[in-house]
């Protein structure tokens, strides 16, 4: 009877540790982010609309790739692009980085916002952190 109730102590014990709960060395905590600064913004200048970002990353070896648009607030209630895609990568850790674009020929009474999509690529190419963040809606007035 002791053998049968250590056998099924010792099955229990390996069947219930089964690493879904193990942390290896390699993984990243879920907590962990090499995206430092990611703060967009828009504003009206004279007949265009400015957007702009100040963002910064972290991590040796590291690089950011930012991908900038303007999106329009659409009759659906759907955030769509309104822009091509305005593409900077930055290669300096740490530093912060000024990103703005200006925006012409758009429609009066239409809400817009500025978009950052944000990824941090280690040296060998693997995506280590992403994020997307966006302006608050303004109003162009003209």
């Amino acid at each position: 009877m002791k053998r049968i109730i250590v056998c099924l102590l010792v099955a229990i014990f390996l069947i219930g540790d089964t690493g879904v709960n193990s942390v290896f060395a390699q993984e990243l905590s879920p907590y962990t982010t090499h995206i430092a600064e990611l703060d967009p913004s828009i504003a009206h200048g004279d007949g265009y609309l400015q957007g702009s970002v100040a963002t910064s990353f972290t991590g040796d070896g590291c690089h950011a790739i930012y991908e900038c648009t303007l999106q329009y607030l659409a009759s659906t209630g759907v955030w769509t692009t309104a822009s091509n895609t305005h593409v900077v990568r930055a290669y300096e850790p740490g530093r912060v980085k000024l990103i703005t674009d200006n925006y012409y020929g758009l429609s009066v009474g239409t809400q817009y916002r500025y978009h950052v999509y944000a990824r941090v690529i280690n040296s060998d190419g693997m995506l280590v952190d992403a994020d997307v963040a966006n302006s608050g809606a303004i109003t162009y007035r003209g």
